[in-house]
């Protein structure tokens, strides 16, 4: 939440960048992290530039945040320990040497390959609500090998008024469903590349559809473009 997000700002503020997972767990504050923010912060790629492989942190999670309470735990009773010994005058606590955390060993992660590029924005989108860091209208386009070759959204007015184009084979990623039982079908949001498009589908058509009709689903529709209050 906004709290950790706050925590580790302050923290690479203070102690200066992460240079991979492990200091980050070290320097982050003991409590700061737990596996119901850890878990989410992996999926939209917030250790992406200390850690790229978010598989692998998403496997190791819990191994990580055992060591993150170990580490700290173990800081804790090192600092109780110098404190509780016995100064007899100011002189004296000029002598006391600082002592490191005794070594707390590091969880071996072994290696996992990544997800594939499909699930890794799957999961980014579950987590922060958008896709960041792809579209997954590039990956089914990339597997239909040119089978599909869809109009750009933002052209789609452009090809209406100035190359008279009543038609367009659009595609994208579902993201909105509003069915009206009273009307004659359902409007349909998709994504494609940062620009939505909502069409109205006729209700033979979506009826006959439902099963594929799903959000988060790819889809490619053939559709008609005309001119409505509200533009084309």
């Amino acid at each position: 939440g906004d709290n950790c997000a706050e925590f580790i700002k302050t923290t690479r503020e203070e102690k200066g960048n992460f240079t991979d997972i492990f200091d980050f767990l070290e320097k982050i504050p003991r409590g700061t992290i737990q596996k119901r923010s850890f878990d989410p912060m992996i999926h939209a790629g917030v250790f992406d530039s200390i850690h790229p492989n978010r598989a692998q942190l998403f496997e190791y999670s819990k191994q990580l945040l055992d060591y993150h309470k170990k580490y700290h735990d173990k800081k804790i009773e090192e600092s109780n320990s110098i404190l509780s010994r016995e100064i007899p005058d100011f002189a004296a606590t000029n002598n006391v040497k600082k002592t490191k955390v005794k070594i707390v060993e590091r969880p071996i992660i072994e290696s996992i390959p990544e997800w594939d590029e499909l699930t890794k924005l799957d999961f980014e989108k579950n987590a922060i609500g958008f896709y960041l860091t792809g579209d997954p209208t590039n990956y089914y386009l990339n597997q239909l090998n040119g089978f599909v070759s869809s109009s750009n959204i933002p052209e789609l007015e452009s090809q209406f008024f100035n190359e008279s184009k009543s038609t367009a084979l659009v595609s994208g990623i579902i993201t909105e469903i509003r069915e009206y039982k009273s009307k004659n079908g359902a409007f349909v949001k998709i994504f494609n590349n940062g620009n939505t498009l909502e069409m109205l589908v006729k209700k033979e058509f979506f009826n006959k559809h439902t099963s594929l009709l799903k959000l988060d689903n790819f889809a490619a529709f053939n559709v008609s473009i005309f001119q409505g209050s509200n533009g084309v």
